[in-house]
């Protein structure tokens, strides 16, 4: 199945890209790693929800779906919707 980006809410969606009063929204498609989520300083009342793959050490992991707000000029993410599964043990399926 293909994920893909939820996108920007309405606040944000006129203004995607600029990194300081919008989302930063990687333009590849998804779902993400942890490292796509916005970090740092922002301005405004931005909020966004992006799909986010957990990684694992041995395979895929599940997707999240995260909501990241601008709170007091920094960025503030939370899983907003917990994906299925877990990350299989890293010994799974051997003797």
């Amino acid at each position: 199945m293909r994920w893909f980006l939820l996108g920007c809410l309405a606040a944000c969606a006129a203004a995607c890209g600029n990194t300081t009063t919008a989302c930063p929204l990687p333009t590849d498609g998804g779902p993400y790693g942890p490292d796509a989520l916005p970090s740092g300083e922002c301005s405004g009342d931005t909020s966004c929800t992006y799909l986010i793959q957990e990684p694992c050490s041995t395979a895929q992991g599940p997707v999240d779906q995260w909501r990241c707000t601008c709170v007091s000029g920094a960025w503030s993410c939370a899983v907003s919707v917990q994906g299925n599964g877990l990350c299989p043990p890293a010994d799974a399926g051997t003797d």
